[in-house]
């Protein structure tokens, strides 16, 4: 257990070096507005795409993103599958999951359930169990 810091979707775009036109399409984004920057199908929880572009931004700051490509499966308290970032074609296998971060952190409601919302709102895109990138021939698990 421990302190979680999570910054501002905006923090996190002043601090990347993600190209001006991928910035505006994650502002685009974030206002309900889909965008071919940002390749993720409309049946996928905007928050939790969010969430990895977070992510992707806070781990990867020093990238040039011009656009990314997510494949990925939304379940109650997850969200898990890859996100194909160019122009570098580098792919991260993801896993977020606010089940797990509620677990971590040692937080569970009065039925001693892990508070899945708690950790989701508190700790937002910092519930990644998994955030790794991929190698060659390797498969997302």
């Amino acid at each position: 257990m421990g302190e979680v810091t999570v910054q501002s979707l905006e923090q996190l775009l002043e601090n990347s070096s993600a190209t001006e036109p991928f910035k505006d399409a994650v502002r685009q984004y974030a206002k309900d507005r889909p965008h071919n920057l940002i390749g993720a199908d409309r049946w996928q929880p905007q928050v939790k795409v969010l969430r990895v572009i977070s992510k992707m931004l806070e781990t990867f700051p020093e990238k040039a993103f011009e656009r990314i490509d997510i494949d990925a499966v939304s379940g109650c308290s997850d969200y898990r599958g890859t996100v194909t970032i160019m122009p570098s074609d580098m792919t991260v296998c993801f896993e977020w999951n606010c089940a797990w971060k509620a677990e971590e952190m040692g937080w569970f409601n009065a039925f001693k359930i892990p508070d899945q919302i708690r950790a989701a709102n508190e700790c937002g895109y910092q519930c990644f169990k998994k955030f790794t990138v991929l190698e060659h021939a390797e498969e997302c698990v």
